[in-house]
C-alpha cells in the first residue's frame, strides 16, 4: 500500500514546494532506488535547513544502510550537537541504537558504551537499546555487569513484551553473533528451532548464520532448499541459495540465483547487494575480465 501511495504522489511531485518535493524524492528512492539516491536528496535538504535534526537523522540512516559508518556517525553527532545547543534531548531512540550499532561495527566499544549509557537513561525500556547493552557487555567481557544486564534484558522480554522463549533464543543468536561468540550463537539459533519447530523464519536465520559464518554451509543449503519447497521463488531464500552455492564454488548457478533474488527484491538491501557484487567479481576474475 505504501508503494502504491508513493507512486501516485510521485506523479504530482512538481506541484510541491522544494523541501516537500525532496522528501518525496527520498521516499521514492527508499522503495525504488538505493540509499545513494536517498543520500543525494537528504544532502540537499540539509543544505536547505541545516538546523533540522530530522534531516540529519535521515541522512545518517542513508549512510548506515550502506555501511558508511563514519559518515553516519558524523551526521548523528550533528543531530545531537543541535539538541545540546538548544538544551533539549532527541526524543526518538532510533538515532541512539543505530549510532551505537555503527560504533560497535567499527569496534569503537568505549564510545558505544557511553552513548548507550545516555540512551538507557532516556529510554530504559527500549528493546533495541537493551540489546545493545547486552552486546557491548559481552564484547567487552564485562563480567562485573553482564549478569545484571542479562537479567534486566530477560525481565523486559518476559514481563514487558511477553515474548515466547523461542523468539528470545533466536534473538540471543543474533546477540552472540554480534558479540563474536559464534558457538553460543549457534546453540541459541538451534534452541529456537526446538522451541518452535514450525517457525520458518527461525530455520532461515539458522541457515543464514551457518552459511555466512561458513560453519556448516551444506546444512545451511539443505535448510534453504527445504524452505524453498514451501515458497518457490521467494527472493531472499533464492538469494541465499545462491550465496551458499557461491561459498561452495558453484559460481554459475550461484549468480543465476542471486541475480534472480536481486531483481525480485521489494526494496534495496545492502547485504544482498554485497553478496551479489562479491560473486560477480569472483566470476569476472575467473573469466579473466578483471
Amino acid at each position: 500500500m505504501a508503494r502504491e501511495v508513493v507512486i501516485k504522489a510521485y506523479e504530482m511531485k512538481d506541484q510541491l514546494p522544494l523541501a516537500d518535493k525532496l522528501m518525496l524524492e527520498h521516499l521514492y528512492a527508499y522503495f525504488f532506488e538505493t540509499p545513494l539516491e536517498e543520500q543525494l536528496y537528504m544532502k540537499q535538504l540539509v543544505e536547505l535547513d541545516n538546523m533540522n535534526p530530522m534531516y540529519w537523522h535521515m541522512l545518517a540512516v542513508s549512510y548506515y544502510k550502506v555501511n558508511e559508518f563514519e559518515e553516519a556517525i558524523a551526521a548523528w553527532e550533528r543531530l545531537f550537537d543541535l539538541n545540546e545547543k538548544w538544551g533539549t534531548e532527541w526524543p526518538n531512540p532510533f538515532a541512539y541504537f543505530l549510532m551505537a550499532d555503527a560504533l560497535i561495527q567499527m569496534q569503537e566499544y568505549e564510545t558505544g558504551e557511553e552513548l548507550i549509557k545516555e540512551a538507557y537513561r532516556l529510554f530504559p525500556t527500549n528493546g533495541y537499546i537493551l540489546t545493545n547493552r547486552v552486546i557491548l557487555a559481552l564484547v567487552r567481557n564485562d563480567t562485573a555487569r553482564i549478569d545484571g544486564i542479562l537479567e534486566e534484558y530477560l525481565d523486559y522480554r518476559h514481563n514487558i513484551t511477553n515474548c515466547p522463549e523461542a523468539l528470545i533464543s533466536n534473538d540471543f543468536g543474533y546477540i552472540y553473533t554480534q558479540a563474536g561468540k559464534l558457538d553460543e550463537a549457534e546453540k541459541q539459533y538451534r534452541l529456537a528451532i526446538t522451541q518452535a519447530p514450525n517457525n520458518r523464519q527461525f530455520y532461515f536465520n539458522l541457515a543464514k548464520f551457518l552459511i555466512d559464518e561458513e560453519i556448516q554451509v551444506d546444512e545451511g543449503l539443505e535448510i534453504v532448499e527445504q524452505l524453498l519447497e514451501g515458497a518457490p521463488g521467494q527472493w531472499a531464500l533464492t538469494s541465499y541459495m545462491g550465496w551458499g552455492l557461491y561459498k561452495k564454488g558453484n559460481l554459475d548457478e550461484a549468480l543465476e540465483l542471486m541475480r534472480y533474488g536481486w531483481e525480485n527484491r521489494p526494496i534495496y538491501n545492502h547485504l544482498y547487494y554485497q553478496h551479489l557484487q562479491e560473486a560477480e567479481a569472483a566470476a569476472a576474475s575467473v573469466n579473466g575480465i578483471i
